[in-house]
């Protein structure tokens, strides 16, 4: 069942690692493409090194699903806290979406409710169901994602918004 689950992570992981590739979040050397085949060699590795990392740690299929499930919450966690910077920050780009609130105070309670109630539901994941070892692991894999954010989002993020606001 292990190996299932790390059969579909194969499938669905490395096209929004292509993406970050692409916006270079990410390096571009890792979303070389096989070119007998047509698929990303380098980020398939990558996954498949993340991926056997359950087998060699004896983690149970269980604490995989905490695991990602924890991820998945603190990924729309950072979506929303992006939301409210997009709001704040680069309004002209906001106002230029298809899909927005126009109240402040209506956009702000969706923000803060959504923010406090997946912040609540990452801490009762922790509290009730993650082991140590997935409890570490998570860590690890947030501190990882931190430090690439940090090293690369000075002056990508600026070129992003500034071709945004200037394409539209």
């Amino acid at each position: 069942s292990v190996l299932g689950i790390i059969n579909t992570q194969m499938l669905w992981g490395s096209k929004s690692l292509l993406v970050a590739c692409d916006d270079n979040w990410l390096p571009r050397k890792l979303a070389g493409v096989n070119k007998r085949f047509g698929t990303p060699h380098y980020l398939l590795t990558v996954l498949y090194l993340i991926g056997i990392l359950p087998i060699v740690l004896n983690l149970s299929v269980k604490e995989i699903s905490i695991a990602s499930g924890i991820t998945g919450v603190v990924a729309q966690v950072v979506t929303i806290v992006c939301c409210f910077a997009l709001y704040r920050n680069h309004r002209a780009i906001y106002d230029k979406g298809s899909f927005k609130i126009r109240s402040k105070p209506l956009l702000m309670t969706v923000m803060a409710i959504a923010l406090l109630l997946n912040c609540f539901l990452v801490i009762m994941m922790f509290v009730n169901e993650a082991s140590a070892m997935t409890a570490l692991l998570i860590g690890g894999w947030l501190v990882v994602g931190a430090v690439i954010s940090v090293v690369r989002r000075k002056g990508i993020l600026e070129n992003k918004v500034e071709s945004a606001a200037a394409g539209s």
